[in-house]
């Protein structure tokens, strides 16, 4: 499962974002799983990923969280959670994306697969932009500097 985190510069739910998700797959059975975070710097690297704005998880190259409503953009980004809106998905959120993730690739399919078969009219970008962009990625340690 390739996990990444997107910011903005700055980001103020960094921290939290990050220690959620550490939590979430620390309580899924999944603490062998790290992730990185990756700075989105430009408007056109955000229209070019669909990037809707930080903290944005991708869990193998997918936003679980997309709302479609969302345009492209550097901007903060709010999560509606059991307990109103938040800085980062709450850790139910998080537990059930990486649920249906590990899911899908237990059965062998791959999120686009799932995808093309769920909505076959949807337009999804390609699995493998978010990867390919050459941006700087940095592993998470744990630690918050």
């Amino acid at each position: 499962m390739d996990i990444e985190i997107l910011l903005v510069p700055g980001c103020p739910n960094e921290t939290l974002a990050a220690e959620r998700l550490r939590c979430a797959l620390d309580t899924s059975g999944l603490s062998s799983i790290g992730f990185t975070t990756r700075i989105v710097t430009s408007q056109a690297e955000a229209e070019r990923i669909g990037f809707t704005g930080s903290p944005t998880i991708l869990i193998d190259g997918r936003d679980p969280f997309a709302e479609p409503a969302h345009t492209p953009g550097l901007s903060c980004r709010m999560y509606r959670t059991a307990d109103g809106l938040a800085g980062a998905p709450d850790l139910g959120q998080l537990h059930e994306a990486l649920r249906a993730a590990a899911a899908i690739t237990a059965a062998g399919l791959t999120l686009t697969t799932v995808e093309k078969f769920a909505f076959p009219d949807a337009k999804f970008p390609s699995p493998t932009a978010t990867h390919t962009l050459g941006t700087a990625k940095r592993p998470h340690t744990g630690d918050s500097t």
